[in-house]
């Protein structure tokens, strides 16, 4: 049943690479979402100066899940590519 396939070679210096793209991925993806969040909390300032603590109450709960995902892209970092931080 299985005897025709071949089975995939394991290719070191493909995984080193592929691991160093996902380090610049994940560093841009980072800065992204943080220059995001910079944007987003000027914007809760101004609903609150305009008297619209509703809205800014719901920005403010999407700019906590975003932190904590950014905080999670931290620590995936510093466990998973421990040479490259």
């Amino acid at each position: 049943m299985f005897s025709s396939s071949k089975k995939p070679k394991w290719n070191a210096d493909k995984c080193k690479v592929n691991l160093k793209m996902l380090v610049n991925r994940f560093q841009l993806l980072t800065q992204k979402k943080a220059n995001l969040a910079k944007q987003q909390k000027r914007q809760v300032a101004l609903l609150l100066r305009d008297d619209k603590e509703a809205n800014a109450r719901i920005l403010v709960e999407h700019i906590i899940r975003e932190d904590y995902t950014l905080e999670s892209y931290e620590l995936l970092k510093q466990c998973v590519f421990p040479g490259y931080c």
